[in-house]
């Protein structure tokens, strides 16, 4: 008859690091494949929201070739702030003649093409 002989302490420590490296290792495999969802959704948000800025820009055009902050703001759905940001960055162009910036409509246009073919980092 075989005895059997308790585990030496190296042996216990070696099995509880199998353990761990493999739970380990599908914590990495369910992280990986979070990322990836996460960028997919990511990849479908910016779709429709370049969606509805053209609907909303097909919607309101007008026959005017400048457009005042507060348009510009409501076609591109986007803050005073974060249109000053596209400006100092100098994405969207923007004219002051006077106390407002004016854009024309050209330009929004411009921004939005290149807003789609991914220009912007």
């Amino acid at each position: 008859m075989k005895t059997s002989t308790p585990k030496s302490n190296g042996e216990n420590i070696a099995n509880e690091l199998k353990a761990l490296f493999k739970k380990q290792d599908s914590s990495a495999k369910l992280i990986t494949k979070l990322t990836q969802k996460y960028f997919e959704e990511q990849k479908q948000i910016n779709a429709l929201l370049l969606k509805r800025i053209n609907s909303k820009i097909v919607e309101t055009v007008v026959e005017k070739s400048t457009l005042t902050e507060k348009e510009v703001r409501e076609r591109l759905d986007v803050s005073k702030s974060t249109l000053q940001r596209l400006r100092n960055n100098k994405r969207l162009v923007g004219v002051k003649p006077g106390k407002s910036y004016i854009y024309t409509l050209n330009d929004v246009h411009i921004y939005i093409e290149r807003l789609k073919a991914g220009d912007f980092d």
